[in-house]
C-alpha cells in the first residue's frame, strides 16, 4: 500500500465500503458519508471521489431550513468541497487535489442533442479531473482503481512550486513530470508536446498544476497526439492487436523500452504507451533508415519476439470513431473510411476517421465529414467498392 490517499464520498458509505473492499486492501482509501467529511479528510486526500446521486440517506441535509445548504447531487457537493481547497490562513489546505465524480447514470451528466458519454468529455464539461462509471463488477472496479491510483500519483508528483519568473525552470519541471528522457529524439518529442499547447504559462501556484493533469487526461491521452498506445502501434506496424500484445509479452517490450512513456498518467488507460518520436527513432535505427518499409520492420521485430507479430488483412489500416465518438476496436481500410472533424477534436491531434457506412447511417457523423470527403457520401454502396 502506498501513501497516495483516496477519499470516497457516498451517501451509502457502509454499502460502498463493503463493495470497494478490494480498493481498501490495495490502496489508502477512506469511505465517508457526506455528513462525516472533515477538513482533515480533504487535507489528506490526493483524489476525492464523490457519488453523483445523493438520494434519501442524508437527513441532516434534508432538515436544513436553507436550500443553499442542500446540495442535491454530487456535482453540487463537489463544488462545495472544492471551495474548501483553500483556507485564508495558509492559502493552501493540501493542494492540489483531483476531484472525480462517480455515477451509474452517465447520461444524466451529458447535455446536448446527442448524449456524449465519453468520460473525458463529461469530466471536461463539469470542470472535474475525471468521471467514473459506478459499477459493482470486480474487473471494472479493479481497472478504476488503477485509474484513480494513477491520478493520485500524477497529482502527488506535481512540483511544489512553479517559478513563473523563470519559464525555463518551469519547462524543466514540466519535462520532469512527463519524464521526457535525455535522448537523441528529445527535441522532436518536445516539439510534439509544444504543438499540443500545454498550459505551462498559466501555472502560478502549486494547485495550478491540476491544469496539466486535466490537459493530459482530457486533451492528450484520449486522442492520437505525441503518445502512441498499443492500438495505434499495431496500426503503425500493420499487425493485429492481439499479436502485438503477445509480442510485447515475449521480448518486444524490451526492444521498445527506450521509447516507452513512463511519465504522469502513463498507466491511466491500462496498457503501455510510447513516445511517438521515440518509436519512430527506434524503428529507424533497427531498420537502418528504412522504417516505413513495413514488411522489413515487422520482420526485424519478429526476430526479437519469436515471430509473434501477425500481419493485418488490411492494406491501409485506420482506426475509426463510432457514432458515439468512441474508438472502434478494429481498424478498417482507408478506402472504407471518411475524414471527420468532431466539434471537440483538438487541432493538434492526428486526423479523425469514421466508417463510411456509419457516416451514411448517422446524420451527426455525416455533418462532421470534412468537405474534401463529402462526395463519398453521395455514392451508392456499389460505386465505392
Amino acid at each position: 500500500m502506498n501513501d497516495r490517499r483516496i477519499l470516497i464520498v457516498d451517501d451509502h458509505a457502509d454499502d460502498e465500503g463493503a463493495k470497494l473492499r478490494e480498493w481498501k486492501e490495495s490502496a489508502n482509501v477512506a469511505v465517508r458519508h457526506p455528513q462525516d467529511v472533515t477538513i482533515e479528510d480533504l487535507k489528506a486526500a490526493h483524489v476525492v471521489v464523490v457519488d453523483f446521486r445523493l438520494d434519501d440517506s442524508w437527513p441532516e441535509r434534508d432538515w436544513a431550513n436553507c436550500i443553499a445548504l442542500q446540495p442535491m447531487n454530487g456535482i453540487a457537493l463537489l463544488q462545495v468541497l472544492k471551495s474548501h481547497e483553500c483556507d485564508h490562513e495558509s492559502d493552501l489546505i493540501r493542494s492540489p487535489t483531483a476531484f472525480v465524480l462517480r455515477s451509474g447514470h452517465l447520461t444524466d451528466l451529458t447535455s446536448g442533442r446527442l448524449p456524449d458519454t465519453r468520460l473525458h468529455s463529461i469530466a471536461r464539461q463539469h470542470g472535474l479531473e475525471w468521471v467514473l462509471e459506478k459499477t459493482a463488477e470486480n474487473p471494472r472496479l479493479a481497472n478504476q482503481l488503477v485509474q484513480i491510483s494513477s491520478l493520485a500519483d500524477a497529482v502527488a508528483d506535481l512540483p511544489e512550486k512553479w517559478p513563473t519568473e523563470d519559464r525555463d525552470v518551469a519547462t524543466s519541471l514540466f519535462r520532469k513530470w512527463l519524464k521526457l528522457p535525455e535522448t537523441t529524439w528529445q527535441a522532436l518529442a518536445w516539439q510534439d508536446i509544444e504543438d499540443c499547447h500545454p498550459p505551462i504559462h498559466e501555472l502560478e501556484k502549486h494547485r495550478d498544476g491540476m491544469r496539466l493533469v486535466r490537459w493530459m487526461a482530457h486533451r492528450i491521452l484520449p486522442y492520437p497526439c505525441f503518445l502512441m498506445n498499443e492500438s495505434r502501434l499495431a496500426v503503425r506496424l500493420k499487425v493485429t492487436l492481439d499479436s502485438l500484445r503477445r509480442a510485447l509479452a515475449n521480448g518486444l517490450k524490451d526492444t521498445l523500452q527506450f521509447a516507452e512513456y513512463t511519465g504522469a498518467l502513463h498507466d491511466f488507460f491500462g496498457g503501455p504507451c510510447w513516445w511517438r518520436s521515440g518509436l519512430e527513432s527506434v524503428l529507424w535505427q533497427l531498420s537502418d533508415g528504412r522504417s516505413f518499409e513495413t514488411l522489413l520492420v515487422v520482420g526485424i521485430l519478429n526476430s526479437e519476439c519469436d515471430n509473434r507479430l501477425q500481419p493485418l488483412d488490411v492494406d491501409q489500416p485506420v482506426l475509426c470513431l463510432d457514432d458515439k465518438l468512441g474508438w472502434l476496436p478494429d481498424p478498417i481500410d482507408i478506402t472504407q473510411a471518411l475524414r471527420i472533424q468532431p466539434d471537440d477534436w483538438p487541432v493538434y491531434a492526428e486526423q479523425a476517421w469514421a466508417r463510411l457506412a456509419d457516416a451514411r447511417e448517422h446524420l451527426h457523423l455525416a455533418t462532421a465529414v470534412i468537405a474534401a470527403d463529402r462526395d463519398k457520401l453521395c455514392l451508392s454502396v456499389g460505386e465505392d467498392e
